[in-house]
């Protein structure tokens, strides 16, 4: 079988919902160097911005300058390196993505996440709201 003959059946196999285990950390395990390999081309940008001085900052903050293009640009992929790096570690954190590491005291650090996979579930499981007007409702 070649290559694309199985990237066409694994493609087929999703479509009808089913992806391995196996087969998702390996993407994962790709796509965490692709992140971190993304991370540092946008930090080599990041650093050829050049930054107003602190007194031109705080007057763009006071509003007696314009907010300037590169002031923006460093906010924005200052950012977007956060979230970059965030999902790196979270990715990278709680490896390694095996059954024995699943097991009783095996991997401590899980149950951060257990609140955030309940809340996964109970929404799969339900849906989403139908109406967000609703939701403005409840909380006002």
């Amino acid at each position: 079988m070649t290559s694309i003959q199985s990237t066409e059946a694994s493609l087929r196999s999703e479509e009808r919902g089913y992806v391995s285990m196996q087969n998702i950390v390996r993407r994962l395990s790709r796509r965490t160097k692709k992140i971190e390999a993304l991370y540092q081309e946008i930090d080599r940008l990041h650093e050829l911005i050049p930054l107003p001085t602190p007194e031109e900052f705080e007057e763009m903050m006071n509003g007696k300058r314009p907010l300037t293009m590169e002031v923006l640009l460093h906010g924005v992929i200052g950012r977007s390196l956060f979230y970059l790096s965030e999902a790196n570690v979270v990715i990278d954190y709680y490896r390694p993505y095996t059954p024995k590491s699943l097991g009783k005291d095996r991997h401590k650090f899980w149950r951060d996440l257990a609140e955030n996979i309940r809340r996964e579930v109970r929404w799969r499981a339900q849906g989403p709201a139908t109406s967000l007007n609703g939701e403005d409702e409840e909380s006002g």
